[in-house]
């Protein structure tokens, strides 16, 4: 599975706070700045239900675009009859709220 996120402000300028990440019941944060690959792969795979996961970040509109590509899901994950996946999950199964990230611009 892989997944491309994009962040950006529509003026162009530095985005300040955090963006939320879900994945089946599970939740992570990165900071709405641009962070390297290497801070975007830790991100991810602090989730109980992620073991190893590939992160391109490049910048973008005072953001950044995240090509994040799933590697490998733990041998026992940690689902239940409601969350769970057959190690191909579906883009439903993620979503982001940028509800804490704002321009630096005001």
């Amino acid at each position: 599975r892989a997944l491309k996120v994009s962040v950006s402000s529509a003026d162009g300028s530095g985005l300040q706070g955090s963006i939320v990440f879900r994945f089946l019941g599970y939740t992570t944060s990165l900071s709405a700045s641009r962070v390297s690959g290497t801070e975007c792969e830790k991100t991810w795979e602090s989730l109980d239900n992620v073991d190893n996961v590939e992160c391109v970040s490049e910048p973008s509109g005072g953001g950044a675009v995240y090509n994040v590509t799933f590697k490998k899901w733990p041998s026992e994950p940690m689902e239940n009859n409601y969350f769970s996946h057959t190690g191909n999950p579906g883009l439903s199964n993620f979503s982001c709220d940028v509800g804490g990230a704002s321009s630096m611009s005001g």
